[in-house]
């Protein structure tokens, strides 16, 4: 297919004005596009002509760098292979290779992103992670696994270019407020990513005790929530109605401290510099913790447990989510009096 297409590429190229010398493929979930600030805003200064392929979110994420922006989430981002948007991710390929950039660096390694770029007839620059070397003309590698971040500073290293990792943050806009707020979210964007009723509870109890606004962010059938309904009421807590990701954005930026999950929200506080504590279950978060804040608690069992990494759709550990309830509660409180202490 690649070799069909590449006569139109090269006639395109000739005709077009101007030309997009790198496209940054991402197409995955929220702290991917956060994550990716450093690295964009680093090929951004020395090209102004690249393009930004991500989800609808990273419009707002990434607004305040200049470039090109193409939306999309791949399909097996969000498991959805509905007709439409498989029908939109031939547009999307199509899209691209009108634009016909030079070099596209894809940030993920995955093998079905991989292939779809390669029919762009561009020169893909990137990782392989899932046996995909073969679309690439150029493969990134590490003699041991890193965090993800780190992946994309030897991407600029490839390029020549001087990678800042702290380039990840941006600024809060911010309203003047008398009392401090705290800003909590039990659920992530898998059910294993739902903090156990035990700890959230646990945080709650602490926090009532403490001169601090607690404000939860509620999305639609917010899972945390919808579990401690019966227990809920014993706790002044504020609701706040983010279930736009713009009221979101706007939300977290004015909070003061951040409890939740490995998840969009512990990134997106990173980005704003907020001081936050975060649960990893899951994960390990040698590899996913956010990046760019010096005010971060990273809070997960020091236990080795052969499950983690998991798929975070299915337990397999004799204990449900022991990954979680083994963290424990003088740990936890621990950790949030540092968290409070910044």
């Amino acid at each position: 297919c690649k070799f069909i297409l590449l006569p139109f590429a090269f006639l395109i190229r000739f005709f077009q004005k101007e030309k997009i010398s790198y496209l940054i493929a991402d197409g995955f979930l929220v702290g991917d596009v956060v994550m990716s600030r450093a690295l964009c805003k680093t090929i951004s200064i020395h090209s102004k002509n690249i393009a930004y392929l991500g989800n609808s979110q990273s419009k707002i994420i990434l607004e305040d760098i200049p470039m090109k922006r193409i939306e999309y989430k791949w399909p097996w981002a969000s498991y959805d292979y509905s007709v439409k948007n498989l029908i939109q991710l031939i547009k999307t390929i199509f899209n691209i290779f009108l634009l016909q950039p030079e070099f596209i660096i894809e940030l993920r390694g995955d093998f079905r992103s991989l292939f779809c770029l390669y029919l762009t007839g561009s020169k893909l620059i990137g990782f392989n992670f899932s046996n995909g070397n073969y679309f690439l003309h150029k493969e990134i590698s590490a003699p041991n696994p890193l965090h993800q971040a780190d992946y994309l500073k030897l991407a600029c290293d490839e390029l020549g270019f001087s990678y800042n990792e702290n380039s990840i943050q941006r600024n809060p806009i911010r309203s003047e407020r008398m009392q401090k707020r705290i800003g909590i979210s039990f659920s992530g964007s898998q059910r294993l990513k739902i903090l156990p009723e035990s700890l959230g509870l646990t945080i709650l109890e602490f926090l009532s005790k403490e001169n601090i606004e607690i404000v939860y962010f509620d999305f639609k059938e917010e899972p945390f929530l919808q579990s401690i309904k019966s227990e809920v009421g014993k706790f002044t807590l504020h609701r706040l109605d983010t279930f736009s990701f713009e009221s979101y954005f706007s939300e977290i930026q004015n909070i003061d401290y951040y409890i939740g999950m490995d998840s969009a929200g512990g990134h997106l506080a990173s980005m704003f510099g907020i001081p936050s504590l975060i649960f990893f279950g899951t994960n390990e978060s040698e590899f996913v913790h956010p990046k760019g804040n010096p005010k971060l608690i990273k809070l997960e069992i020091d236990e080795i447990l052969s499950c983690r990494p998991c798929n975070g759709v299915y337990c397999s550990n004799p204990i449900f989510q022991y990954c979680l309830t083994g963290i424990s509660k003088i740990d936890i409180e621990a950790s949030i009096t540092k968290l409070l202490s910044f």
